[in-house]
């Protein structure tokens, strides 16, 4: 499950010496998202996405698109 995935992630980061924070927010995902980016003067956000209609989901009106359009960091797209 996620939390499985999330303890991996950070096991990872941590071998890597990379900082992973975790948040829950409210309201509009990629607004949020974008926010959040900016408070936390993120280097790189990482997202995932489903393989089925990747790039039409990536250039259509959905919260990655949204993301990778406004971002003011690099977004790093993952098959989910």
């Amino acid at each position: 499950g996620s939390r499985l995935e999330t303890a991996e992630i950070r096991r990872l980061a941590d071998e890597e010496g990379l900082l992973v924070k975790t948040r829950i927010e409210e309201g509009d995902a990629s607004q949020r998202i974008l926010d959040v980016a900016v408070e936390e003067r993120c280097d790189v956000i990482v997202m995932g996405a489903k393989k089925r209609n990747w790039l039409r989901r990536i250039f259509g009106d959905n919260t990655v698109g949204k993301v990778i359009h406004q971002s003011p960091c690099p977004v790093f797209v993952v098959s989910a």
